[in-house]
Parts: C-alpha cells; sequence; structure tokens
C-alpha cells in the first residue's frame, strides 16, 4: 500500500507538530459532524502525517488507495 510513498527526513518542530495535530482533529471533527467516521487504518495514516512521517499529498494518496480510488 504505501509503495509510492517516500518518508521525508526532515525532523518537524514541536510547532508543526502541534499545528498538524490541531488540523486533524478539526476534519475529525467536521466529520463526525457529518456523521463520518475514521478506521483505525486511516487514523494511522493521519499519525504518521502529524509525526512528519508523510505529507498532505501522500495522505490524500493512500487514503484514496484505500478507498479504491486510485
Amino acid at each position: 500500500m504505501d509503495d509510492f510513498v517516500k518518508p521525508i527526513q526532515a525532523k518537524l518542530s514541536p510547532a508543526e507538530i502541534d499545528r498538524r495535530r490541531e488540523a486533524v482533529s478539526q476534519a475529525a471533527a467536521n466529520a463526525r459532524l457529518e456523521g463520518q467516521f475514521s478506521s483505525p487504518e486511516s487514523e494511522a495514516i493521519f499519525d504518521r502525517y502529524v509525526q512528519g512521517e508523510l505529507e498532505i499529498g501522500d495522505v490524500i494518496g493512500l487514503l484514496k488507495e484505500r478507498h479504491g480510488l486510485r
């Protein structure tokens, strides 16, 4: 599944990790308001993004692949 993802090597600052965590939290809250919930697999992808292992384009690609949209 992750064949096309090349993990980034840069270490993120604590402020950037917090910014990413807040963005993911807000997106999840919006989805819940619409009656949608993330699977554990999707949550793991989001966690990788927050920690700096993935960029947002990688997240989108992995989620599309996971849902058969790629």
